[in-house]
């Protein structure tokens, strides 16, 4: 039996390493790599610990959808 699944990548900090990975992924017809960090550079975070807060949760999910409705995965 074979599935037709890709592996999605969504990377918050932009290494190059990352971008190593994401053109192994392109080349071998993997998943989809996504850079969030190029797309949406200023994150709100909670003062305590450095985490998105809620509000910025909410906007990091509609950008990740709408990068993957943009690019037909959805």
């Amino acid at each position: 039996m074979t599935y037709d699944s890709k592996l999605l990548i969504i990377d918050i900090e932009g290494s190059s390493d990352n971008e190593i990975f994401k053109n192994v992924l392109d080349k071998n017809n993997m998943g989809y790599y996504y850079n969030l960090k190029r797309d949406y550079p200023k994150q709100s975070r909670w003062h305590y610990d450095g985490h998105w807060d809620i509000k910025e949760n909410q906007e990091v999910g509609k950008n990740i959808y709408q990068h993957f409705k943009d690019i037909g995965i959805f």
